[in-house]
């Protein structure tokens, strides 16, 4: 990878208080990746049987030849930033001002190539033509697929032009106003004028109100109250205003290559915008004890982007646009203590606790039947933006248990037991799903202890999370027959009439596996589990050498230490022994454990 940069700037003093910057930034940058996979790989050695096709007298065909793949990708990026900014500060009496106010425009062009070489021999280089228009049976599911590649051309261009100024104002060291405003344009708005940018704000104030003169409380020599209302903007970099189009690899139908419609236009397409109110007390007592802050804020999500369905003549089976609006509120607490300080020992604690909730107070789909939001499930299964619920609410279909006659899972149809999976998924309404909760944590924050003797230091971070729920995965007969991908609550799964009253894993499914039957276990409730859980995150260990050894050396200061992190979890609320923060088919996050050398000269 090489990474070529060139900053340019140029500072000018008007007069006192008065300075004019201008900046400019050029980047050049180029990277490659390679993927090889020998052909004593399970990668190389799968992908040549998946392909491998079987004549009618028996004999062998191979589309992908024996020998190593080679992936290989490149890219590259230009960019160029001008920025200009003016500032002015100025002190008189007991005012103080600041000043603040410019320009910045952008131009990033990123191209994307990508090539893959089969029958490849690293030693030679050497490398076999490969058939990648057409469809091939594949093994052992029997669908048609083509050979899989990286080939690839993608060149992607974003600009925009900022024009930004802030100001803040001081009296007595005691009130204070601040004001901040931007104006950002996008070339991904360009059809109306007044939506190619948006206008961003915020205002605030705060006021030291122990400096007053009624104010006697000796505990607490240090309380301020802050208050600030502003908007920010999102864009999202995968729409556009203008439709866009894309060329896709031959049809399966036509054999020739042909261009899809990547994004379908949107001439009203306009910025996310939240507005965010946040009210704040900070607070320190006598030589800094007990500091911290309380803060409570509310936020409302305007003209956010969520994905509504289309009727299947617009050729779309979705449109993403501005269709969503949510509201949040929530509280963060910081607390710092120093508990002791004495003799070349101290003992310090902080604390953080936040609570936040949301909900979604417009979604311009049409909710009825849960089947047709279902396009909203991932690793968590079915997650639906309802309105009055929380954005990321996990719903499920009731669980009524396994047949006791053949361990199949049912559900619940018309209000009575039933195996009729399809009829389930098809017929189930919204106020049907059972409601668990919201798949993002309520209550977090952390907790760490640093003590320090002398020249040494010890400190531990505990984060937690807590009033959330998860949806832990489980066997899928489907995965398991067609791709091979298996699942440790296999070995629990029902066998024998009785076995319902010991496990909830349904029995083996026979060929061919029935899809609907292990979409609706996938989602049901009886996979879902709470989330939450305290972790011991991290322990570090640091030894500061004394100015008095290092007078003769050219060090002015040198640390070392011992840093583990991800170690462990301490309590959780599911009885699976999961973590919460791996479920689906992420890997378990490694524990590092790293020895080091700080200096400065």
């Amino acid at each position: 990878m090489t990474d070529n940069r060139i900053n340019a700037a140029l500072s000018y003093k008007a007069f006192k208080g008065f300075n004019l910057d201008l900046k400019y930034q050029y980047e050049k940058s180029t990277s490659e990746l390679e993927y090889y996979n020998s052909l004593s790989t399970y990668a190389a050695r799968n992908l040549i049987n998946r392909f491998t096709q079987t004549a009618e007298d028996g004999t062998l065909s191979y589309p992908v030849p024996a020998g190593g793949t080679d992936d290989r990708l490149q890219q590259a990026l230009t960019s160029q930033r001008l920025r200009v900014q003016a500032d002015y500060s100025r002190i008189w009496g007991e005012n103080e001002a600041v000043l603040i106010s410019g320009a910045e425009i952008s131009d990033v062009t990123t191209e994307n190539t990508g090539s893959t070489f089969y029958g490849f021999d690293k030693s030679t280089g050497a490398f076999t033509n490969v058939d990648l228009s057409n469809y091939f049976q594949t093994n052992p599911s029997g669908s048609y697929n083509q050979i899989p590649s990286a080939l690839r051309f993608q060149s992607l261009s974003d600009r925009y032009i900022s024009y930004f100024g802030n100001g803040a104002y001081t009296y007595k060291k005691r009130y204070s106003l601040s004001i901040s405003g931007r104006i950002d344009k996008s070339n991904l708005f360009g059809v109306n004028t007044n939506q190619k940018s948006v206008p961003l704000y915020s205002l605030g104030g705060s006021w030291r109100f122990s400096d007053e003169r009624f104010y006697h409380l000796d505990w607490l020599p240090y309380a301020k109250l802050r208050l600030t209302y502003g908007y920010n903007g999102n864009v999202d970099k995968s729409l556009a205003a203008v439709t866009t189009i894309q060329q896709q690899l031959n049809s399966y139908v036509t054999g020739v290559p042909y261009a899809s419609i990547a994004n379908p236009g949107n001439p009203e397409l306009r910025w996310e915008k939240v507005s965010m109110l946040n009210l704040g007390l900070d607070f320190a007592s006598k030589n800094n004890t007990i500091s911290g802050s309380v803060e409570y804020y509310f936020k409302k999500g305007i003209d956010l982007f969520g994905d509504s369905p289309l009727p299947g003549s617009s050729g779309f089976q979705t449109f993403r646009g501005n269709t969503a609006g949510t509201s949040g509120r929530g509280i963060d607490i910081v607390i710092n203590s120093i508990n002791v300080k004495k003799h070349g020992f101290s003992w310090v604690t902080n604390l953080l606790l936040s609570r936040a909730a949301d909900k979604v107070t417009k979604y311009n789909v049409p909710q009825d039947a849960a089947s047709t939001l279902t396009y909203g499930t991932g690793n968590n299964g079915i997650i639906l933006p309802l309105l009055n619920k929380p954005l990321f609410g996990i719903y499920s279909y009731k669980w009524a248990g396994l047949d006791p006659n053949n361990g199949d899972p049912r559900g619940f149809l018309n209000g009575r037991p039933s195996s009729d999976y399809a009829s389930i998924i098809s017929n189930t309404l919204l106020d049907s799903l059972k409601f668990s909760g919201s798949s993002r944590p309520k209550v977090f924050g952390s907790f760490r202890n640093t003590v320090t003797y002398k020249s040494f230091a010890l400190s531990a971070g505990i984060i937690y999370k807590l009033d959330y729920f998860f949806r832990r995965s489980s066997i899928s007969y489907t995965s398991l027959y067609q791709n091979w991908q298996g699942h440790s609550d296999y070995t629990k799964c029902w066998q024998k009439p009785g076995d319902e009253l010991i496990t909830d894993v349904p029995s083996s499914a026979l060929l061919p596996a029935d899809q609907a039957r292990d979409a609706f276990y996938t989602n049901s409730e009886v996979l879902v589990a709470k989330g939450d859980h305290i972790r011991l995150q991290d322990i570090n260990l640091s030894y500061d050498f004394s100015k008095s050894s290092l007078a003769r050396t050219p060090f002015k200061m040198l640390r070392l230490y011992c840093y583990v992190n991800n170690i462990g979890i301490l309590w959780r609320a599911n009885k699976q022994g999961i973590d919460p923060d791996l479920f689906g088919e992420n890997l378990p996050k490694p524990r590092t454990i790293s020895f080091g050398i700080k200096t400065q000269l």
